[in-house]
């Protein structure tokens, strides 16, 4: 088992139901998530189209969701991209799914050399 992956890799992740996109776009990066690296994930993701016009965005209440240069992120997703923002309320895990999907995905990931994650960490792909 690779236990340092948490403390060495971090990753920002977008899953949809969308048949028009893969189901899964995600970037891993060094260093902890923040704001900005949130914010520029989260363009990368538009500009491959893997969120549409009409979209809604789930997040819940982290703090680089709704910090730094994201505080304007709601009306910035919906004037320029169409896509509603809707946030969790605070402490309601059982309202996102999607925490079942990274404490799995972490726990895999810990199965892999660093190396490999190296390698594969600056081409964050949208998978379908």
């Amino acid at each position: 088992m690779y236990d340092d992956f948490r403390n060495t890799y971090t990753m920002t992740g977008f899953c949809g139901i969308d048949t028009r996109s893969p189901a899964l776009f995600f970037s891993i990066h060094e260093a902890n998530n923040d704001a900005t690296q949130f914010a520029m994930d989260l363009e990368a993701a538009i500009a491959i189209a893997f969120f549409h016009p009409g979209d809604i965005l789930v997040l819940d209440n982290a703090a680089y969701h709704k910090g730094g240069e994201n505080t304007v992120l709601q009306n910035w997703l919906w004037t320029r991209h169409g896509i509603f923002l809707l946030f969790l309320p605070a402490r309601c895990p059982e309202l996102n799914p999607i925490e079942q999907v990274w404490k799995t995905l972490v726990y895999r990931l810990k199965q892999f050399p660093l190396g490999l994650l190296r390698e594969i960490r600056n081409h964050g792909v949208a998978v379908a």
